[in-house]
């Protein structure tokens, strides 16, 4: 998947979050289902601190991520395969999120304010990944706390498939 395509691929994921998160009734924001630990504002924090983290690493410098974390030592993994990993090892282990985009509390009084840095951090990947050649794409690697370490262009890949098990679970649970 080249680079336009993970623009394009961003924009779409990030836009159908957004209007599920807009179409739901505020006074849902907070709700939490009996058998979920989340509230629906929760979830909308929780994949927007993952944005953020995936922006932060997409600006180290290329130096110190070599040096941390080394450089791809594999194929890079096509979308399909990686969406075939994500589904196959996520339906067969129990994931928590790791306490770096672990939500915090969530008011119906954050909603616009999220909305808002949901829509940054959106414009802050693309301009990374424009940034950024082809090559350091698939070359520099930044570790996932399940998966191992991912290309940078396997990450942005990730985010589509973790934006839709949020949109599952939303669908499923918070209707």
């Amino acid at each position: 998947m080249n680079k336009a395509a993970l623009q394009q691929l961003t924009e779409e994921s990030t836009a159908e979050l957004k209007s599920w998160f807009e179409a739901s009734p505020i006074d849902k924001f907070e709700y939490v289902p009996e058998t979920k630990s989340w509230s629906t504002g929760q979830h909308l924090l929780h994949i927007i601190k993952l944005y953020k983290g995936i922006n932060m690493a997409l600006r180290v410098p290329k130096l110190v991520l070599r040096f941390k974390f080394g450089t791809r030592k594999r194929v890079e993994y096509t979308f399909d395969q990686l969406q075939h990993d994500f589904l196959t090892n996520y339906g067969l282990n129990k994931y928590e999120a790791p306490d770096n985009v672990m939500p915090g509390h969530v008011s119906k009084e954050d909603r616009d304010l999220l909305f808002h840095k949901l829509e940054r951090e959106k414009d802050l990947l693309k301009q990374q990944v424009e940034k950024l050649s082809e090559k350091a794409l698939s070359k520099y690697v930044i570790p996932h706390p399940y998966f191992g370490n991912y290309s940078f262009r396997e990450f942005v890949m990730f985010l589509k498939f973790h934006n839709d098990h949020h949109l599952k679970t939303l669908n499923a649970y918070y209707l």
